[in-house]
C-alpha cells in the first residue's frame, strides 16, 4: 500500500519544473564487487521498488543516487503504515513517508540558500489539501507534517562512494519531508489475489 501512496504523491510533483529523476518507494539494498586486486566492496543504496530484472541490467540500480549530470534526485521513504479503523464497510490506514530531495544548484541556475525553501513550497503547493480518490483506495489526505534536519543524516542509512559525498557539499543541497497519509480502502473495492503463472528463474550470468 505504502508502494501506491508513494506514487500517488509522485504523481502530483513529477511535472515540477526542478524535478529531473524521480522515483517511488526506495529499499535499501546492498551491492557487493570485487575491485582490482581482489578487494570486496559492500554498498547499500536506495533502490525504487519498481525497478524490473531488465532495468537493473541496465544500471538503473544506481539511478537515485545524488549525480551531477542531474538538477534533482527524488525519492520517497517508508516510514510504516499502521490500521486506523476496521469498519464493516472499509479499512482506515495510515502511511507514514519520508521524501527525499537532492538539488544540484549549478544545473539549475541558483547560488543562494533558499533554494530548498522554494522547492519545498513548490511541492506542497502542488499537493492537493482536499481529499482525493485513487483506486482502490477512496478519501485520501495528505499532510506534511515537516522537514527533518539538514543533515548528512538524512542519507545515513545508504553507504555512498567518496565521489557521491561531494555532492552532500555545496554547490548541492537536499532535505527531507515527512508526510502523514490517511486513506481508506472499501470492501468492496478489494478483488483478492489470485496467482499467475510460475515466473521462470532469470540467470544473471546469462545476460
Amino acid at each position: 500500500m505504502t508502494a501506491d501512496i508513494a506514487a500517488i504523491i509522485r504523481g502530483y510533483i513529477d511535472n515540477l519544473p526542478f524535478v529531473d529523476k524521480i522515483g517511488g518507494l526506495v529499499k535499501p539494498l546492498s551491492l557487493v564487487r570485487t575491485e582490482d586486486g581482489g578487494r570486496v566492496i559492500k554498498k547499500i543504496i536506495p533502490i525504487d521498488c519498481s525497478v524490473t530484472h531488465a532495468d537493473c541490467i541496465k544500471g538503473r540500480y544506481t539511478d537515485l543516487i545524488p549525480n551531477s549530470k542531474y538538477k534533482s534526485v527524488i525519492y520517497f521513504e517508508d516510514g510504516g503504515t499502521i490500521k486506523v479503523n476496521d469498519g464493516r464497510a472499509d479499512f482506515a490506514f495510515q502511511s507514514n513517508l519520508k521524501m527525499v530531495c537532492w538539488l544540484n544548484l549549478k544545473l539549475l541556475g541558483k547560488d543562494n540558500c533558499s533554494v530548498s525553501a522554494l522547492a519545498i513550497a513548490s511541492i506542497l503547493d502542488a499537493i492537493p489539501n482536499n481529499f482525493i480518490n485513487s483506486s482502490p483506495y477512496t478519501r485520501i489526505q495528505i499532510t506534511c507534517s515537516g522537514e527533518d534536519p539538514k543533515s548528512p543524516a538524512i542519507f545515513s542509512k545508504y553507504t555512498y562512494d567518496e565521489n557521491a559525498i561531494q555532492y552532500l557539499m555545496y554547490p548541492y543541497d537536499y532535505f527531507a519531508l515527512n508526510f502523514q497519509v490517511k486513506y481508506v480502502i472499501p470492501r468492496g473495492c478489494i478483488t483478492g489475489l489470485t496467482p499467475s503463472a510460475e515466473i521462470d528463474c532469470i540467470d544473471n550470468k546469462n545476460e
